[in-house]
This record gives C-alpha cells, structure tokens and sequence, in this order.
C-alpha cells in the first residue's frame, strides 16, 4: 500500500503476517521503490539447514515471515521514503526481529547498499534509477 501525506512524502505500509509469503512482502516494498529491493536474511539455524544454504544468505521468497520468526506477530510497518536503509534494517530487526537487506538496482544487476547505507531509500531508488537508465542507453 502506498499513501501520500500531507507533506507529500510517500508513506509505505507493508503488512506483516505470520503466514504471508516473504515474497508478497518484496513485491509491496518493490511497488513503492522500483529500483530496490528488500531480501531477508536467515537467523534460524534449522531454516538454513533446511534451505541448504551458509549463513547470511537470503532466505527463499517462499518462505513465510512465521517461517523466519516463529514470534512473529501481525503489524504494519510504515516507511517514509525518508527513512535510510540503515534505519529501515534497524525497524525490521527491533519491531519484528528481522534481518533484512536493501539492494539497489543497477543496469541489471542488485548490488547491495552497505557503502550507502545512509542514504534515504527515495535517493537509493533515484540513484538506481540513474544508473539502469545511463546503461540501457
């Protein structure tokens, strides 16, 4: 869902359920910032064990968000196109005990956003959308 404030800054709600896909949520993110992405990154051993994957990798967008944290409850998350990545990860791990990742696009490749972590995601995505752009010039 997207909604406009005000001040005209674009406010994003995402809903957290426990049993929704880790992929709808992607897409609710990905419809509000086009040229970002969010990934998930796994905490529970088991999960990994059952993905077959080492730590830190990205957790399989089948997978539900009760998947990730099995305490999980129902809420909304708000984000302002304001917010820094640095931020939005720290929002997903206190609200909801969530590791999460932004990645920017960039031609068309996702590169992740560590060295601009302090970036405002609607500057991430502007910048992702500079960069695909020039190169599909």
């Amino acid at each position: 869902m997207i909604y406009t404030s005000k001040a005209l800054v674009i406010i994003m709600k995402i809903e957290i359920e426990y049993n929704r896909k880790i992929e709808d949520v992607q897409s609710d993110f990905n419809n509000a910032f086009q040229y970002l992405r969010i990934e998930f990154l796994q905490i529970n051993y088991e999960l990994y064990k059952q993905q077959g994957v080492q730590a830190n990798k990205f957790v399989k967008p089948g997978f539900t968000m009760g998947d990730l944290n099995k305490n999980i409850t129902d809420c909304f998350i708000e984000i302002p196109n304001a917010l820094t990545v640095y931020e939005l990860e720290k929002t997903f791990m206190n609200k909801l005990g969530l590791k999460v990742r932004v990645l920017r696009k960039s031609g068309n490749i996702w590169m992740e956003t560590n060295m601009t972590g302090n970036w405002t995601l609607s500057q991430q995505n502007e910048h992702g959308r500079e960069i695909s752009n020039s190169r599909a010039s």
